[in-house]
């Protein structure tokens, strides 16, 4: 009796100190009274997520395009000139809204989207007609 005794009133003083313990080691929620809005981004250590997480981009010149390969060609800075290609699933968009990829001219100003090193466009964006860059070249 005397040990069973003696194990209550040694599990009656620790039980407090194990408590503070745990507590100071659990995560906690925030308080209920807390207005701020609690994102992933607002957590210590977390990093915004890109918009297209792993997804390749590249801007340039429509130099041609080939509609019947699905292919088409962008001159990008240092004058290179890269081949893509696109197909039915490619979002093709000019100020977000959506066009047609035969709406895309030779000139238009593109952005492109792709994964890796195939260079199958996931998302075109054409941020500039090419026709408008040459009438503003014009005298």
């Amino acid at each position: 009796m005397k040990y069973v005794f003696g194990l209550m009133l040694c599990a009656g003083f620790l039980a407090p100190v194990f408590a503070d313990e745990v507590a100071l080691s659990s995560p906690t929620a925030p308080p209920a009274s807390s207005t701020a809005a609690v994102t992933p981004t607002s957590l210590p250590g977390v990093m915004p997520q890109p918009p297209e997480p792993g997804m390749n981009h590249m801007s340039g010149v429509l130099s041609s395009i080939d509609p019947d390969t699905d292919s088409f060609r962008l001159e990008v800075d240092g004058g290179y000139n890269v081949g893509f290609t696109f197909n039915a699933k490619t979002k093709v968009t000019q100020n977000g809204q959506p066009i047609s990829a035969s709406d895309l001219e030779y000139g238009d100003h593109l952005t492109v989207g792709y994964v890796g090193m195939d260079l199958t466009c996931w998302k075109i964006e054409r941020t500039e007609k090419g026709s408008e860059t040459a009438q503003a070249a014009a005298p």
